[in-house]
């Protein structure tokens, strides 16, 4: 799995999980499509499902907030920038 530990549990096991990060939203989503095609077979054993599913939870709020941000900037562009459409048919003017 890409944890990491978190806490240690008096049996060994880690009682929390550490999440990380992943490289970029792209690569967000594709462990997601990961998570999402294994557990849809249904070849994955019940701890491990649940682990992929809280994997997955964290993925899609990431996923969400890269979006988010994305949408901000977005927002910040237009409400910045003047600009006008050309009219049909003709070029921009660079």
């Amino acid at each position: 799995m890409r944890y990491g530990s978190a806490l240690q549990g008096t049996n060994g096991m880690s009682d929390a999980k550490e999440f990380i990060t992943p490289v970029s939203f792209e690569s967000a989503v594709a462990e997601l499509e990961q998570i999402v095609a294994a557990m849809e077979s249904g070849e994955v054993a019940l701890e491990e499902a649940l682990q992929r599913y809280e994997r997955g939870m964290d993925l899609l709020r990431y996923a969400q907030g890269c979006l988010a941000a994305a949408e901000q900037r977005v927002r910040v562009i237009e409400a910045t920038r003047e600009y006008e459409l050309p009219a049909a048919g003709t070029a921009p003017q660079a």
